[in-house]
């Protein structure tokens, strides 16, 4: 990726193939690879806190070194217990409301990580506790 990326040297190597390639790789070899693992994780373009992710909507090389599509990939904003206004905004579409945001850093604090979107979409409709 580097040589590519970097560089801008021709590689051969058809990136958009390394996450299915890993993902088959950790299969077979029955040894799962983290979130993080570099590339192909699935938390690598995940972003979740406050002035991560609007530094990241802005200008997304503040953050990512390759755009995600790149290696098949897509960037994802999590909602948890660091996540600012601009997260809620970007995953709701819309304004959120700082009550709003102050039940979800509460509700991930409780579930002990990130807000799936039907837990987010309860709480935006007034629901309780997720």
């Amino acid at each position: 990726m580097a040589l590519r990326v970097i560089h801008g040297s021709p590689t051969n190597v058809r990136v958009e193939r390394l996450r299915v390639l890993a993902e088959f790789t950790s299969r077979a070899a029955r040894r799962p690879y983290g979130p993080s693992k570099s590339i192909v994780g699935d938390g690598v373009f995940a972003h979740e806190s406050g002035l991560h992710v609007d530094g990241v909507l802005k200008d997304p090389s503040l953050y990512e070194p390759f755009a995600p599509e790149l290696v098949g990939a897509r960037r994802r904003i999590v909602i948890g217990k660091h996540s600012g206004r601009k997260a809620l905004q970007a995953v709701l579409g819309e304004e959120a409301p700082a009550p709003l945001l102050a039940r979800a850093r509460e509700a991930a604090i409780r579930g002990k990580g990130a807000l799936s979107g039907a837990q987010l979409a309860a709480l935006a409709k007034g629901g309780g506790a997720c």
